[in-house]
This record gives C-alpha cells, sequence and structure tokens, in this order.
C-alpha cells in the first residue's frame, strides 16, 4: 500500500487508510493531527459524539500515540456511562506519550498526564497497564471539576468515587487490570489494620508542600496563577525532592484511605442501586458540600447513614 503511493499524499489520507484498516471495530470518532510546534509537541486531536479530546506525542512515540486511541476512546465512553452531564463540551484531561523520563509539560495549558513508553512500534505491557490503571480513575477527577465551581469537597468522596467508577468501567473492558488494583487496595487496607493503624477518612487530607519550592519552577505568569487561584495552572508540572513534600500518611495508608472510600460508595450501590447512586452523584457535584451535607443528603433522600463508615 505505501509503494502505491506518491510523497505527496496527504498525512489526511494516510490517517483515514490506518484509521479503517486497524481500527474497523471502532469507527465512531474521528481523527486529525497537529505536528509539533517549537513550545509543545505534536498531538491527535480525537472526536466522537459524546467526547473529544487530545492524545501528545513525541517522534518516537507517534505510532504508538496512534494505537492507544480505540482504548482510550473505549474507556471514556464508559467512564461517560456513569456521570450526568448535560453539556456537549468535556474538558477531558490530555494523554502524552514519551520517551524522556524528564519530560515537562508546558507550565500553562490543559492538565496532562504523561505515560512513558520505550518502545516505537507498539504500546509495550507497561505502558498499556498504565492507560488503564491511571487514566480511567484520574479521568473521573477531570470530569468532577466540571461541576460547578466548588473544588472543595472532601477527599473521601471524590477518590471513592473515582475508585468506584474506575471499578465499573475495567471490570467492563479490562477485568485483570482491576483485579489487580483492587488485589492491591485490599492488602494495604488489611496491612493497616492489622497494624491497628486508624483509618478515619472523614479527614482524609492531602499532600502538603513548599510554596517557595514550587514558584521557583513557575513562569512569572504561572506565579500570578498561583497567587490568584491558590494552586498551579492546569498542566503544570513540578518536580519535588522529599524534602519539599509532607504528606500526612504513609504509601499503605494512602491505599487504605482509597479502599475504605471505595468501600462506601460500594455500599451505597447495594442500598440504593447503580441509576439512583448515578444520580444521586451528581447532585453532590453540582453543590459544594462537605462531609456533614453529604451525610445528611444521603439520610434525608435514603435513610442511609454513612457516618459511622467514615470513622
Amino acid at each position: 500500500m505505501k509503494n502505491t503511493r506518491n510523497k505527496g499524499t496527504s498525512i489526511l489520507i494516510v490517517l483515514i487508510c490506518l484509521f479503517y484498516t486497524t481500527n474497523s471495530y471502532s469507527q465512531d470518532y474521528s481523527i486529525n493531527i497537529n505536528e509539533a510546534s517549537s513550545t509543545d509537541l505534536g498531538y491527535y486531536n480525537v472526536k466522537g459524539s459524546t467526547f473529544e479530546y487530545n492524545i501528545f506525542f513525541d517522534s518516537f512515540n507517534k505510532k504508538v500515540a496512534y494505537q492507544a486511541i480505540p482504548h482510550l476512546s473505549e474507556m471514556y465512553k464508559e467512564v461517560l456511562k456513569f456521570f450526568k452531564i448535560e453539556k456537549e463540551s468535556i474538558n477531558w484531561a490530555d494523554v502524552a506519550f514519551v520517551n524522556n523520563e524528564d519530560y515537562k509539560a508546558p507550565a500553562m495549558g490543559n492538565t496532562r498526564w504523561v505515560i512513558q513508553n520505550q518502545d516505537s512500534k507498539e504500546l509495550s505491557s507497561l505502558a498499556t497497564d498504565e492507560i488503564y490503571e491511571l487514566i480511567a480513575h484520574e479521568q473521573v477527577h477531570a470530569l468532577q471539576q466540571q461541576f460547578g465551581a466548588c473544588q472543595q469537597l472532601p477527599r473521601w468522596f471524590t477518590e471513592g468515587q473515582a475508585v468506584w467508577i474506575e471499578s465499573k468501567v475495567l471490570s467492563s473492558i479490562n477485568p485483570e487490570t482491576w483485579e489487580e488494583t483492587l488485589l492491591f487496595l485490599m492488602k494495604e487496607y488489611d496491612k493497616a489494620v492489622k497494624n491497628g493503624e486508624e483509618i478515619p477518612v472523614e479527614d482524609w487530607g492531602g499532600m502538603g508542600f513548599s510554596i517557595d519550592a514550587v514558584k521557583k519552577q513557575l513562569t512569572p505568569e504561572g506565579i500570578k496563577y498561583l497567587e490568584k487561584h491558590g494552586r498551579t495552572p492546569p498542566g503544570v508540572t513540578i518536580s519535588l525532592t522529599p524534602e519539599d513534600i509532607k504528606d500526612d500518611h504513609s504509601i499503605t495508608l494512602h491505599a487504605a484511605n482509597y479502599y475504605k472510600s471505595y468501600l462506601i460508595f460500594k455500599d451505597i450501590e447495594d442500598d440504593i442501586g447503580t441509576q439512583e447512586l448515578i444520580h444521586w452523584n451528581s447532585e453532590i457535584l453540582e453543590q459544594c458540600f462537605d462531609s456533614n451535607q453529604i451525610i445528611n443528603s444521603l439520610k434525608s433522600k435514603y435513610g442511609l447513614d454513612i457516618s459511622e463508615k467514615l470513622k
């Protein structure tokens, strides 16, 4: 096929041929390519009836990034099944395939999740695993942030919902990866319990860091954004040393928190059903509730009291 084309054939025709020969089972989206510029990587823009997203790539991973499109498109369609979203425009986080462990995304722009891949011909098993382990969870957070202006929902809710949806999506399209993830979380949870650790997810916080360590890595525009919004610009990548970070939990306890928060959502689903849980989740995301307000909402609407489960 390649020998029958002259050098002037447009890249659009090449992409159309590749699309229909390598992705004949997923023809419900279009793909446009944007070549690299002097300031950023090239990327594929993928657009379907219910989703649109970008996949960035360095020159080494151009072919591999293309191979990832069916995986990501299927995943995003599954994630959307667990949200009630009326608007047409969804701001998914971007994904970048690179062969450079020192790669940094531009300081300004959309959130970009980086996947390292060191095989230029095909997706490595490690990169494939990372697509499913990372993206199915993190894209839930991308959707959560598009409900209203509130960014202060309790972490047990945002992470619990993310793991719960991750479990649904991966159980459908990659059950082996979900089984491995669930087993890891269960083991860390059991370890924490065995060690006598308390797991009060209602107080689950995040990571603290040195503001100075962050500012010295930002552009002047990035510093202004940080000072105005209280957070780094979307898409910024910060390198921190262990001395710069203060985490409120150990790795084991973090995994235990994820598992306990997931169990809360699973228990609620058992009581009210999947579709009703999706509806309730959407109501909470549209509010700016703290833990007590979320507890009261569940109690008044369904007669369920999860307060003890959060302790």
